[in-house]
């Protein structure tokens, strides 16, 4: 079993030969091996690594939080953080898709929208994985692709980028027509694009079931 608590990954074994909880460290590896006794209770888990995280964290050279989307974790769906495996959130794989179907239900309605507000069809939406844009749009072709990394930010960004990459099936550019189109359809979109550029939407690892609920809704 993995898991993750204050920032420190842990790998725990459970064994009926254990007759004390005992921590170990290797440098090749990205996590903290814990050994239990069989019948443990996970309080005692908690505040026995309570008790040596200060000697931990010193240990651990490595705690930048490397997400594996376990119970627990703390992402961010749709500009809101919510905590994987609480309030219907599901954890793993599951939890990617969930987040996608979100993002794709909010997709849709939106390019149906401005798609009529600049009298243009798109023909195909792809999703893409990139560093470099939030957003392609294919003049040619009618296509339009989208960040997977919108299922993280704000409604309103996703807004701004459908709003966007639809302006450049009409100016297949950045000029001044481009945004003077962008305008008319959103004038507030410099203040949705900083609310893009300024959002953290930095994934943080599990809590103890004692520092507080948190769920969809909570920003």
């Amino acid at each position: 079993m993995e898991f993750v608590y204050k920032g420190i990954r842990f790998r725990q074994t459970r064994r009926s030969n254990a007759v004390k909880l005992s921590l170990s460290i290797r440098r090749d590896v990205d996590y903290v091996s814990l050994t239990v006794p069989t019948h443990t209770p996970q309080r005692t888990i908690f505040s026995f690594l309570d008790d040596n995280m200060e000697w931990l964290k010193e240990k651990v050279k490595n705690t930048d939080f490397k997400p594996a989307y376990l119970p627990g974790e703390e992402h961010c769906c749709l500009g809101y953080r919510v905590v994987l495996g609480e309030n219907g959130v599901p954890s793993g794989n599951a939890f990617l898709n969930w987040r996608i179907q979100r993002l794709k239900a909010c997709v849709n309605p939106l390019i149906d929208r401005y798609s009529l507000l600049l009298q243009v069809k798109v023909k195909q939406v792809q999703y893409m994985r990139s560093v470099a844009a939030w957003g392609k749009c294919q003049a040619s072709t009618g296509t339009i692709r989208f960040n997977w990394n919108l299922a993280k930010v704000p409604i309103r960004c996703v807004e701004f980028i459908v709003a966007h990459e639809l302006c450049h099936l009409i100016h297949p550019n950045h000029s001044p027509a481009f945004y003077r189109e962008l305008e008319k359809i959103m004038p507030d979109w410099k203040e949705r694009s900083k609310m893009l550029d300024a959002f953290d939407f930095t994934p943080r690892p599990g809590r103890s079931d004692t520092e507080g609920d948190s769920g969809f809704g909570k920003k």
